[in-house]
């Protein structure tokens, strides 16, 4: 793995865990959790989440030529795979927090 690699993942880990540790702090004390729900810190982060996210098919790519080159066997396949349909769910999920953020109603 390269440094690239490991600084990414370790972004997109952190982020992930921020909005678990939030969504968590909303659901148990019904507040607003950490405050990334208004707009400024949840648009940051939103917009943050989609350029991490978008930086991770790269990666997967990568590993998949590597793994024809090295010739993985099918039950080493999975991972890459299940990362590929996962990063659009998490490109989803972003682009969903940033659409709750500004209603259609409202203007900014």
């Amino acid at each position: 793995m390269t440094s690239s690699t490991r600084r990414s993942g370790a972004a997109l880990l952190g982020l992930g865990l921020l909005a678990l540790a939030d969504w968590m702090l909303w659901q148990l004390a019904g507040a607003d959790g950490l405050g990334l729900h208004p707009r400024r810190p949840g648009s940051c982060l939103g917009v943050l989440g989609a350029v991490l996210g978008s930086s991770v098919p790269p990666t997967y790519f990568r590993q998949i030529e590597d793994g024809i080159a090295r010739g993985a066997s099918r039950d080493q396949c999975w991972l890459v795979a299940f990362g590929l349909v996962l990063t659009p769910v998490w490109l989803y999920v972003e682009a969903g927090r940033l659409c709750t953020l500004y209603p259609a109603d409202e203007r900014c």
